[in-house]
């Protein structure tokens, strides 16, 4: 990612961000595909090992999901972003990699349905206690 400078605009940002894998293109292609070929077993071993290969499997990356990513990190400012195929994907990620047993999420009353789920039973079994004010005692 390219730092933006101060004679960027977000418009600008927005147009040009995301397009590494364009070659000359000048929109983002859609990779439909859910499996890339490796040129080798040990290629192949690398990109299975290693977390968020860019092109090894669908769900992992592909270059589709990777130019949205880059072009929301460079338009937020950011080092890096994570697109995720649902938002319980990634609410639910993100309560498993910021919260452990012993903590306390504090959520507003009114959320998604499948979210209540994941904040009452799902948790309660990872040891995270949850509240929604203002009903209960936070």
């Amino acid at each position: 990612m390219t730092e933006p400078t101060e004679h960027d605009h977000l418009d600008t940002i927005a147009v040009t961000s995301g397009r590494a894998a364009n070659h000359r293109s000048m929109a983002t292609p859609l990779w439909a595909s859910s499996t890339f070929e490796m040129e080798s077993v040990d290629a192949s071993l690398r990109a299975a090992t290693t977390p968020k290969a860019r092109e090894f499997y669908g769900r992992y990356g592909n270059p589709t999901v990777n130019a949205f990513e880059d072009a929301i990190a460079a338009l937020e400012g950011a080092e890096a972003a994570q697109a995720f195929a649902s938002g319980m994907g990634a609410i639910t990620t993100m309560v498993l990699a910021m919260c452990s047993a012993g903590d306390h999420i504090v959520a507003q009353r009114q959320t998604f349905s499948t979210t209540q789920l994941l904040f009452g039973p799902v948790c309660s079994r990872f040891g995270i206690e949850t509240c929604t004010a203002p009903n209960q005692s936070c």
